[in-house]
């Protein structure tokens, strides 16, 4: 026996759980950063960071590449002069989004291998892993800034040295 309230007894009650339906699924939908001109993409991002998290000068800026994709999964590659040739693999990561304009992204690249300090170059790395943990807000359809705290972990999982930076990107297109 069909039950009386049967969306599909009634042409009307049909239409009005379609027009519901759509409703819900578009209300459910991605917000406006999934969407075009929101984070998800590719961006050309420069990097600089900062001689301390507080009140701290920038230093020389250095570029990165990410891609933040739909579903909120994030990859990246950054050059950078601290860095040995092939010391640091690939960013992967995730993000999510905290405002209508802003998300948290946190990503996760290895250092390979070990290099002591090389005054005004690098200060040395030791084998293991970098988090970065960025706020990022839009400022642009195609552009935006962050603040991101950065952590270096040794191959036991110690931190063993902090840092801030801050960063602007462009979309690619």
């Amino acid at each position: 026996m069909t039950s009386p309230l049967s969306p599909f007894r009634c042409p009307a009650r049909l239409l009005t759980t379609v027009a519901l339906a759509l409703t819900l699924s578009w209300s459910a939908a991605p917000p406006a950063l999934a969407q075009d001109g929101g984070i998800v993409g590719t961006w050309l991002v420069q990097v600089r960071l900062l001689t301390a998290c507080a009140g701290g000068t920038t230093l020389p800026p250095f570029y990165s590449m990410l891609t933040f994709h739909q579903g909120g999964t994030l990859s990246g590659s950054t050059v950078s002069s601290a860095f040995a040739p092939g010391q640091r693999g690939a960013d992967q990561g995730s993000w999510r989004q905290t405002a209508s304009t802003s998300v948290v992204a946190t990503s996760l690249a290895f250092i390979n291998f070990a290099t002591a300090p090389v005054p005004a170059t690098s200060p040395g790395y030791e084998a293991g892993a970098q988090r970065i943990v960025q706020q990022v807000t839009m400022t642009g359809a195609s552009s935006f800034a962050s603040t991101a705290s950065v952590t270096f972990f040794d191959l036991s999982g110690n931190g063993y040295r902090n840092g801030c930076a801050v960063a602007t990107g462009q979309r690619l297109d």
